[in-house]
């Protein structure tokens, strides 16, 4: 662990450990920690086997505050307000690996500052899918050996599209069942209790009648549209004279319409 103006003390300062023994102080000094944490007057105590740090001392010397939850704590600069740091749970403890030490190296911080993808779509997703290069300003130490450019979320793609409007129009057919409009919905990721993450709706362009059947997966399309235009024409007596769709593959798809 670097330090900076070590100063060696005398054999007679003693410091009381979580066993209530007593233990020397070897010196003090300055230790950085990485760009944003320096610590000041540091103990350098030979005989403890972990590198441990006060909270009270942290905020002191780096002017910040500290929120704790279940599994890590956030540190944020009291100043800005920006999020400089943060620490995992690990054994019990909240550790930090310190910038640039090796992996032979004990942690000697409390503060997490090592991230990974996975913390980076949570933040995402949690603050309503603000875009990356905000979070990153937000919270630099998220995207340590990270680069911004990597991260795409598609739902915010889709959000931001424009569409063009289809025209008012008030034209109908003047008789039922000259033109059927259909549409495919689907898939979802979760599916109902029936098993369905579909649907198909056919609509009746004269009286408006919908019909909606539910659709395990989109090649049931192939089966469902002749059973709809056989009970048509069972029920109606009447054939279906046209069909208007988005023109999907799932139409064509082994399609005997009698």
């Amino acid at each position: 662990m670097p330090s900076h103006q070590y100063q060696p003390c005398p054999s007679s300062k003693k410091i009381i450990v979580a066993d209530g023994s007593l233990t020397t102080v070897a010196g003090q000094g300055t230790i950085p920690l990485n760009p944003v944490f320096t610590l000041k007057r540091v103990l350098h105590v030979s005989n403890l086997t972990a590198n441990l740090l006060s909270i009270r001392k942290l905020i002191k010397d780096i002017n910040c505050s500290v929120t704790f939850f279940l599994d890590h704590c956030i540190f944020q600069d009291l100043a800005t307000g920006r999020t400089i740091g943060q620490a995992r749970v690990k054994d019990g403890l909240y550790m930090l690996e310190v910038q640039g030490s090796s992996s032979n190296s004990p942690s000697l911080s409390f503060i997490s500052v090592n991230s990974n993808k996975t913390d980076v779509w949570n933040h995402h997703c949690r603050l309503g899918h603000l875009s990356f290069k905000t979070l990153r300003n937000m919270f630099p130490s998220l995207f340590k050996n990270l680069d911004v450019e990597q991260f795409h979320c598609e739902i915010c793609e889709f959000a931001k599209h424009h569409r063009v409007p289809f025209p008012t129009s008030d034209s109908r057919s003047v008789s039922p069942f000259t033109i059927i409009h259909s549409d495919i919905w689907g898939p979802y990721n979760i599916p109902n209790i029936s098993g369905a993450k579909g649907f198909v709706t056919f609509i009746n362009d004269c009286t408006r009648m919908t019909w909606v059947y539910l659709l395990k997966r989109k090649s049931d399309v192939s089966r469902i549209l002749p059973n709809f235009t056989n009970m048509i024409r069972n029920q109606f007596r009447v054939s279906i004279k046209g069909f208007r769709t988005n023109n999907a593959r799932d139409y064509f798809n082994h399609i005997t319409i009698l």
